[in-house]
């Protein structure tokens, strides 16, 4: 999913910073009302397009052939997946902006000269942008990595059976540990006092893990974030 968002975001402010054409300014203002529109309005119909999934009625049309009218995309990586790779939603919307503040700031001269010399639009990217964006895409894999990471709500949602994201997984750790026989008994509930000191012991050390891979990522990755902080000017 971060791979995803920062192919769909870079791209999408990459044409938004630096090319100009119809109806511009109007896409950027949609893109606007993407972080302006509660992700809870849209949980509903998402939920109801991945449980019935068939974009641009493919499977219908086929359904004679594959025998299938839609696919169940709930429980899987694609709920997260396809969101991310088409940019959509708040998540979107925010890292489109960084880019493009990014991306707004660089010298022109150098896409016009990498176009006297023959590049073309995905070359410069490549070769000129990205290696001059580098504290921005770190930023973003951050960002990205550590909201999909602590996602809650969409992962309870979307995820009910089988393996579950480490959030939710976290969350019903009590209940998990008494159905597995690591705890005391429980009342009305609730874990009896007895067994207490070894829930939080187990609660805490469970804690622990689920932050180590945010936190090792920001003590490697630290430098470029605070270069991009200064660079895009998102200060608090």
């Amino acid at each position: 999913s971060t791979a995803g968002t920062c192919i769909s975001c870079s791209l999408t402010a990459y044409g938004l910073a630096l090319y100009q054409f119809p109806g511009k300014k109007t896409i950027f203002g949609q893109h606007i009302l993407t972080i302006v529109v509660p992700s809870i309005i849209l949980t509903n119909p998402s939920f109801v397009n991945f449980r019935y999934f068939d974009p641009l009625k493919i499977f219908t049309l086929t359904s004679s052939i594959t025998g299938y009218t839609s696919v169940n995309l709930l429980d899987t990586i694609w709920t997260f997946v396809f969101p991310a790779f088409l940019g959509v939603g708040l998540r979107g919307g925010l890292f489109i902006f960084i880019f493009r503040q990014s991306f707004q700031g660089m010298p022109k001269e150098l896409e016009e000269a990498a176009r006297i010399d023959g590049c073309g639009p995905m070359r410069t990217f490549l070769r000129i942008i990205v290696p001059l964006a580098v504290p921005v895409f770190v930023t973003v894999i951050l960002f990205s990595f550590i909201w999909h990471w602590n996602d809650y709500y969409y992962s309870a949602s979307y995820f009910i059976n089988g393996v579950r994201p480490i959030t939710v997984e976290f969350n019903d750790l009590g209940a998990s540990l008494y159905s597995a026989g690591m705890i005391g008994s429980m009342s009305g509930g609730e874990i009896s006092r007895a067994s207490a000191t070894a829930t939080r012991s187990y609660i805490m050390s469970g804690a622990l893990l689920s932050i180590s891979v945010p936190l090792l990522l920001y003590i490697f990755l630290q430098r470029f974030f605070t270069e991009s902080v200064e660079r895009t000017g998102i200060v608090g």
